[in-house]
């Protein structure tokens, strides 16, 4: 985030791209090596490589569902699977800033009609515009694989 905020500091919001697009996975793949799987994931990506499996959709579906029933805190997932262990953790739409890129176009303080043509010619799967302030974003996912013989809960 620090990256992504020096980005449009210096550059506005098309300079933020370049730090999604590129830092952003370089940093899971870094962390990936390390024994982990890291990645972000949305039930409205951005990137088709960010699309939910089948765990990580559940845990979306049920924040939304705790969202729309008014809830303020989105919980952390952590639950042992076949596939080892897994956390999840909720991203939220935390400032306008985020608007300029995931916001809804056309309206003030939020995605202009330079940035829609430029996420247009990156991303064009994009599904990833229409939040407000507060939304549920995606997740930040970890698996690492459980070495022990127990059975998963």
């Amino acid at each position: 985030m620090a990256e992504l905020f020096k980005a449009m500091e210096q550059g506005g919001p098309a300079a933020a791209i370049p730090k999604c697009r590129d830092v952003s996975p370089e940093m899971e793949q870094k962390l990936s090596a390390e024994g982990l799987r890291v990645r972000r994931v949305s039930l409205k990506n951005r990137n088709p490589q960010h699309a939910p499996d089948e765990f990580e959709r559940a845990a979306l579906e049920a924040w939304q569902k705790d969202l729309d029933a008014g809830e303020k805190v989105l919980n952390p997932v952590a639950k042992r699977t076949p596939d080892g262990y897994r956390v999840m953790q909720a991203i939220r739409i935390p400032g306008a800033l985020c608007l300029k890129c995931h916001g809804t176009p056309g309206e003030p303080e939020e995605i202009d009609a330079a940035m829609i043509q430029k996420l247009k010619v990156l991303y064009p799967e994009d599904k990833a515009t229409g939040y407000r302030l507060g939304d549920l974003r995606g997740a930040f996912s970890v698996i690492w694989k459980d070495e022990r013989k127990e059975q998963p809960e």
